[in-house]
C-alpha cells in the first residue's frame, strides 16, 4: 500500500473512531494474508473491549471498503509496545526514547535510522542521536516511524 493511500485510510478511520475517544496511529496492507491490520490508541490505553468497538464501527464503513479492493479481513489493535509514530505530538510526546525510522529518500547519506529522539522542531524537523551522531530528517519525508523497546 503506498504512503497516500495509507494516509488516507488513517485520515477516514481516525474520523470514524474519534467519537468513541480513540485515535488511529497507523494501518498495515498484508497482501498475502488480504488483511487490513489498524491500530488504535486512547487516552487510557486500548483493551480488548475497545479494539470490539472500533471494529464495530469500522466493518460497516463503506468509504473503507471502496479504498480496498476486492474482499479483506479487518484487524484492529493496539498498538503494543513498539507503538508507530506518525505526528509532531506523537514525535514530541517519544523526545529521550529509542526510536527507528525509515524514510521515503535519503537524507545525509542515510534512509533508515534507529537512535534517540533529542528534539522535534514545530516545523517538524526531527534530530536523533545515532551512535553519538546527531542526524537531522524532515517528517514529512517520513514512510514509516515507531517506538523501539529495549528488551535487555
Amino acid at each position: 500500500m503506498d504512503r497516500q493511500k495509507r494516509n488516507q485510510i488513517v485520515s477516514l478511520v481516525d474520523q470514524a473512531i474519534k467519537p468513541l475517544g480513540y485515535e488511529c496511529l497507523e494501518v498495515e496492507w498484508d497482501q498475502v494474508e488480504r488483511a487490513l491490520r489498524i491500530f488504535i490508541d486512547g487516552p487510557n490505553g486500548i483493551d480488548m473491549d475497545d479494539c470490539l468497538a472500533a471494529n464495530g464501527i469500522l466493518k460497516d464503513l463503506d468509504d473503507l471498503d471502496d479504498m480496498v479492493s476486492g474482499a479483506y479481513r479487518l484487524e484492529v489493535s493496539s498498538p503494543g509496545i513498539e507503538r508507530p509514530l506518525r505526528t509532531v505530538d506523537h514525535f514530541k510526546e517519544a523526545v529521550g526514547q529509542l526510536i527507528n525510522i525509515t524514510l521515503l529518500e535519503q537524507v545525509d547519506g542515510r534512509k533508515r535510522g534507529k537512535g534517540i529522539l533529542e528534539k522535534v522542531a514545530d516545523s517538524g524537523s526531527l534530530t536523533l542521536n545515532i551512535d553519538s551522531n546527531e542526524w537531522s530528517c524532515p517528517i514529512e519525508l517520513l514512510n514509516r516511524a515507531n517506538l523501539v523497546y529495549d528488551w535487555s
